[in-house]
């Protein structure tokens, strides 16, 4: 299903867009929590309230306060790994995400 793909790729957006201080560190701590509405993709599938709550290394995305998936995050230069390891919304592929934040120094010298 596309909206399982989706899922980590939300999460990055919520992480990316709220944690360029904890990216630059390369670990993530803490939960970001976004809104989305009236949106019509996958018939309004991604509207809701999504929070991803990180403690090192580890992810657990919910929608509108249900579990959808949990896994591990890696950080390497600029580049984050999702892995899903369980919950409804698992994906059985690892999601990577490039990101560049300006001012941010996150690859190496």
């Amino acid at each position: 299903m596309r909206l399982k793909r989706l899922v980590p790729a939300l999460a990055a957006v919520i992480v990316l867009g709220a944690a360029a201080t904890a990216l630059a560190a390369g670990a993530l701590a803490g939960k970001y929590k976004t809104t989305i509405k009236g949106d019509s993709t996958l018939g309004g599938a991604l509207n809701g309230t999504w929070v991803i709550n990180f403690t090192k290394g580890a992810y657990h995305v919910s929608d509108d306060g249900h579990a959808i998936t949990h896994g591990k995050d890696t950080i390497t230069g600029n580049k984050i790994t999702f892995r899903d390891t369980g919950g409804s919304g698992i994906c059985p592929r690892a999601g990577k995400y490039k990101f560049k934040l300006p001012g941010v120094s996150c690859g190496s010298p």
